[in-house]
Formats: structure tokens, sequence, C-alpha cells
């Protein structure tokens, strides 16, 4: 069972001018939090009692950004939130600027060896008291109404075992490019056509379901975690995991701000759509052995099929051949 790219309402996205203010904001309300020692991020108005959320995040050398992460998180509206952070031995002051924003809702975990972010949102899981988990990175932004957003089709949906949003690339310094937010807009409304099916994505490209997902507690305890023998991608096999037995729901709208340094584990140096599918390769093999070799609906020949569609793209043939057709743009 699997939804999500399409079809979904499609709820527009904000303008250039309030992403700007609401980093803006965030980035002043960090700075002052840590500076205070106090109550930390931004006056969020959340229900009382037990959170229904727990937020995960894992963090690693990412001083320079987590206060605002996490001003960010504790910003949000009208709903009851735990936050988790797993600082996974880091070498910088990671955990103390975090410890500094001082919000009682919020616990660091240090872990003393690095054990890798699958391992992080394992010990999130174990501890968390919501019955949602919402993944939000240590550098990035969750934008106004973001983790309401993430899970109201779960609590809509008992199906549903996990959501995901649409999100907005950001710079070091938390800018947002014109050029490159109107080429996002344009790129995720081309993954929500409603001829292209979620299963496919994720073997065909590779998909993580972008970022700010979330999901239902349950169903991570279900399927046993995440793999902590990954060093990159365990997200992904989460999600293929997830939609091999469930419904995975897109949320339709724009609730985070991923943020692009060089640092980055998604996007940094030797990151390559190459070496992804290497590195997704084995895990593919022993899901299709532990399913009797049927996966997403797919049985074993269109899996293989599918998956040396994405070695194509990987590889570039595909971006190769789509050139050649073509042919050399007009001067």
């Amino acid at each position: 069972m699997t939804r999500g790219v399409g079809p979904v309402v499609r709820k527009p996205p904000p303008s250039l001018e309030e992403l700007a203010a609401w980093l803006d904001r965030v980035r002043a309300e960090a700075r002052a939090a840590v500076s205070r020692g106090g109550r930390g991020g931004l006056s969020g108005a959340g229900p009382e009692g037990e959170p229904e959320i727990t937020v995960s995040m894992p963090a690693r050398n990412v001083e320079a950004y987590v206060a605002e992460a996490v001003s960010s998180v504790l910003a949000q509206e009208d709903v009851a939130l735990e936050l988790i952070v797993v600082d996974d031995a880091s070498e910088d002051g990671t955990a103390a600027v975090a410890r500094a924003v001082g919000d009682a809702r919020v616990e660091v975990v240090r872990q003393p060896s690095r054990r890798g972010i699958g391992a992080a949102h394992n010990v999130v899981t174990a501890r968390a008291r919501g019955r949602f988990v919402v993944h939000v990175d240590a550098d990035d932004i969750v934008l106004p109404g973001g983790l309401a957003a993430a899970v109201a089709p779960l609590r809509a949906m008992p199906s549903a075992a996990q959501t995901y949003s649409d999100f907005f690339d950001i710079d070091a310094e938390g800018r947002i490019d014109a050029t490159a937010y109107r080429s996002q807009l344009t790129r995720f409304d081309r993954r929500h056509r409603t001829d292209v099916t979620l299963g496919r994505e994720l073997l065909v490209h590779g998909m993580v379901a972008n970022h700010l997902r979330a999901y239902r507690r349950e169903a991570l305890l279900a399927v046993g975690g995440f793999d902590e023998s990954l060093a990159h991608g365990e997200d992904w096999a989460m999600t293929l995991t997830l939609a091999d037995r469930f419904d995975v729901v897109a949320t339709g709208g724009w609730h985070y701000a991923r943020r692009i340094h060089d640092a980055n584990t998604s996007v940094g140096p030797g990151m390559t759509p190459l070496r992804l599918w290497r590195d997704h390769l084995p895990v593919l093999r022993r899901m299709m052995a532990d399913r009797g070799g049927r996966l997403c609906g797919y049985g074993r020949l269109e899996v293989g099929s599918l998956v040396a569609l994405r070695w194509a793209h990987a590889a570039g043939v595909i971006p190769a051949l789509k050139r050649a057709v073509r042919g050399p743009r007009p001067r």
C-alpha cells in the first residue's frame, strides 16, 4: 500500500517575503535564547499536557546551526511537543548550544561514540512519549505550521505510517535564492503528478520522501526501527519498508527549509547518485529476500528493471540520452 507522490491537494507555497521574515525571526530568537541561557526559541503556543509529537533531531558538529533548528521547532503553534536532540559524539559545542536554549521541552542526549543517524533516531523512538515522531535535521528550519501539517494525515488516516512535505533550500547563512526558489516550485509540482507512484520513485530515483518526515511511532516499532548499519540512506530504507506495508502520505505543503553547507551529509562532497545507488543495492537485495521477491507491489523482474533504470540515471546515461534527443540549445 503506497500513497503520497500523487495525487495530493497542493497548498500554495509561502512567498519569498514570508520565508525571509520567518528565517530572520528564527535567527534572531536563536541568538537571543543562547545569549540569555533562558527559555529559548520562539514562543510557540502549544496545548498543555503530555506531548503528542516527539521531534527527533540527530546532531553532529552543527554548533553554528543547531540553535536555529531548535528554535524553529519550539516556535510551532497548536501542537504539544517534546524535542530530543541526540548529539552523535560531536567534536564541537553542539550539545552545549542545544542545552543553552534552555527550554523544558528540550532533552539533549549525548552519544559517547559516533553511531550514525539511524541509531540516533532509534534512541529517540525508544524514549519518545509522543505517538508521532517527526524528524528534523539539526541544521535546518521548520516553517510555520510545519509540525501540525506533518501529523494531520496521521491523525486522520489510521492506515498511514508516514508523511512528508515539500521543502526549500537555504544557504549556510539562512538565505534563499529567488531563482532556486522558483526552480524548486517547478520540480515538486512535477513530483506530485498523478501518474507517479511512491514505490517507483523510491526504486528509480532513490527518493527519500523529502524532508520533515513524520511517523506513527507504533509503525516504527513494528518494523524494528532504522537500519543502523547504513552510513547513508537510512531514511530511504525506512520509507521503502513502510511503503511496503502501510500508506505513506504527502502533506501537499511547503513546511521546511533545508540548509545547504559544506558539511551536509546528503549533499556534501562525495555523496553522488552513483554512490547512493551502490549503498542502496545491498539493502534492496536483503529486503527482496525477506519479502519473498516482492516489494511495494512489484515482482522480482520489475524491481530489477527499476533498479537498473536508477543506475542509468545515476551513471548519467539517461540525462545524456535526453540531451542528445533535445539537441544543442539555440544560441
